[in-house]
């Protein structure tokens, strides 16, 4: 089975809100989650480059797999299966 990457881009029902991690993270078909390289300005160094990668999940206390998307500063925790 081919690993197929999409952008994170959807409409949480429950909250209400669009979900949206374009150009920051993919999901893949299989339930792997993965940064973009991306550049960041910043007012003390210039500008820093970070390398993507895959990231790594975390299993809440009812056993589902999650993980921490974080976008302009703020952390937010999702469900690996609302993702894919």
């Amino acid at each position: 089975m081919e690993e197929i990457w999409k952008d994170i881009y959807y409409y949480n029902e429950p909250t209400n809100e669009w979900v949206d991690y374009r150009g920051l993270y993919q999901v893949s078909n299989l339930g792997r989650v993965r940064s973009l390289d991306r550049t960041v300005k910043n007012s003390k160094c210039g500008v820093r480059i970070y390398k993507g990668k895959c990231l790594k999940t975390f299993k809440n206390r009812k056993g589902y797999l999650r993980l921490r998307l974080c976008k302009d500063g703020i952390p937010k925790s999702y469900k690996i299966s609302r993702l894919v």
